[in-house]
């Protein structure tokens, strides 16, 4: 029953998204912000920071460090995250379309309740990771679930 309540909750978001638009500001949570900088601007160290909500869209974060940041509820949209570090962060409840995770380190992150479409995630480290209650596009959660084992198999729900 708690499981179908969280795809709800998701599946709202996701609605709200698309009816709100996509382009909208969200109120952000004091440390967070929007990125939606050139490419070349974006600065690759977010170690530690608490962005909550913040959003990077269309940006180029390949090898950023994400490491032990809480960015609950971001939004990342067309961004580009291959090899970036992933560890140890709270990325509950984020928005991840089209953007790409390949190589990433993802070892103990929480993705619980994430929405992760048309996000690949091929050669990512995905030790410990949680993805409880997440959405994740069918083609990916198969080659997730190839990788995964232990308790991340078991919150991917993997058969």
């Amino acid at each position: 029953m708690m499981r179908s309540l969280r795809h709800v909750g998701v599946i709202l978001s996701i609605v709200l998204m698309l009816v709100v638009g996509f382009g909208t500001q969200p109120s952000f949570a004091k440390g967070s912000s929007s990125i939606r900088r050139p490419q070349e601007d974006v600065r690759r160290d977010y170690s530690g920071e608490v962005m909550i909500g913040a959003e990077f869209n269309g940006v180029n974060l390949q090898g950023a460090d994400f490491s032990d940041a809480n960015l609950e509820a971001a939004v990342f949209r067309g961004a580009k995250l291959q090899g970036a570090n992933f560890r140890g962060a709270n990325l509950a409840d984020a928005f991840f379309f089209q953007s790409n995770l390949e190589q990433a380190d993802l070892t103990d992150a929480n993705f619980e309740g994430a929405f992760l479409m048309q996000t690949p995630f091929d050669g990512a480290t995905i030790v410990g990771t949680d993805f409880n209650y997440a959405s994740i596009s069918g083609e990916h959660l198969k080659t997730l679930c190839d990788v995964a084992k232990g308790y991340t198999k078991e919150s991917l729900v993997c058969r």
